[in-house]
């Protein structure tokens, strides 16, 4: 058995076949854990079921210590010297109290590793000014680099009522103000959730207002909604007759075609489409591909209303979308992939940053 396990380690698979693993199979990051479970249980995510799953098993999170995360992070430091960054992947980085992140950044900077880190985090969690501002400087005196944190809607009633999200717009504001004063040094990613049927249009409208809100820079990535099976919203959807076969979820779906689930939801189509032309570099006068003036025009009533009532106009700007993204998953992307590490190593560096 533990021959067996060794050479499974060993193994992976690239293009149909297992083969031997070797350190650039890595690229230039490991993802690592400190912590598992999420303090959230929103309606969409498959932690939701497994908090139904091992609900009174085990504690909700379950936290290693600082000295352990410390000792494997040197050990894969070791091992794979050409590491340029550890992804923590815990699903609120931010979520630790002050003492234990005091504690891993002096550790951490102590140990000699020097590699920079990446986070995930909530606005809730940074929310309180002192010891959110505190939380974060300590974090990139320790060579945070990268934080992405999770907005999902502008609407306090979708992320209450239909995300089970009780996190607010004044939290996501103040957090967003704590970050904005480490820019320079911090690479700052909002996440937000958008073809929800859910939603009606002036719910979107306040997810774009508060995104123009949001001090620059920063990068907006914008997720089109797939409906995970066994999750709350899934079976709302079911329930609600949005789900009527297995099409219905999104799942077959490109993650990253938008127009395609666009279509599929058949709600909103001009706002929704305005919120994934968003996604990209936020800087002073852009917003993904658009001049910051030109989405505050595009959200007057008068052309809100005008767009909700023709959809041609937004038709024609989708099947473009969807040629632009044809051409990045199928041509873009294999480019890419078949580049040295050094240029994705460039790339990673500079594509949040544009």
């Amino acid at each position: 058995m533990e021959k067996n396990s060794e050479i499974l380690y060993e193994l992976i698979l690239e293009k149909g076949k297992l083969i031997q693993f070797q350190p650039r199979h890595l690229g230039t990051i490991i993802y690592f854990q400190t912590e598992r479970g999420c303090p959230q249980a929103c309606s969409y995510c498959t932690n939701n079921i497994l908090r139904d799953l091992y609900k009174g098993k085990s504690d909700l999170l379950r936290t290693h210590s600082v000295d352990y995360v410390i000792e494997e992070l040197k050990r894969l430091h070791e091992k794979f010297p050409h590491i340029d960054a550890f992804d923590l992947r815990d699903e609120t980085f931010t979520i630790r109290d002050i003492a234990w992140i005091r504690e891993f950044s002096e550790k951490y900077i102590k140990s000699g590793i020097g590699v920079r880190l990446k986070c995930l985090a909530e606005p809730a969690s940074m929310s309180g000014e002192k010891i959110s501002r505190e939380k974060i400087k300590l974090l990139v005196d320790a060579g945070l680099t990268d934080i992405i944190v999770g907005i999902q809607s502008g609407s306090d009633r979708v992320n209450k009522e239909i995300y089970n999200r009780f996190i607010t717009k004044d939290q996501l504001l103040k957090a967003a103000q704590t970050l904005n004063e480490f820019k320079g040094k911090l690479t700052v990613m909002y996440d937000i959730i958008t073809c929800n049927p859910y939603e009606n249009p002036e719910d979107i409208l306040e997810t774009i207002t508060l995104v123009l809100q949001i001090p620059p820079p920063f990068y907006t990535s914008v997720n089109n909604l797939i409906y995970f099976e066994g999750t709350p919203l899934y079976r709302r959807a079911l329930a609600d007759g949005i789900i009527r076969q297995e099409s219905d979820t999104a799942e077959m779906l490109n993650y990253w075609d938008r127009w395609q689930h666009i279509k599929l939801k058949k709600k909103n189509p001009y706002l929704n489409l305005l919120l994934n032309l968003m996604r990209g570099p936020a800087t002073k006068s852009r917003l993904g591909l658009m001049p910051r003036s030109f989405v505050k025009s595009l959200i007057k009533p008068r052309i809100v209303s005008f767009n909700l009532k023709n959809e041609v106009p937004t038709k024609a700007i989708g099947s473009m979308v969807s040629l632009m993204d044809y051409f990045r998953e199928n041509i873009a992307k294999p480019i890419y992939r078949s580049m040295p590490i050094e240029f994705k190593t460039w790339y990673d560096q500079v594509r949040y940053k544009a």
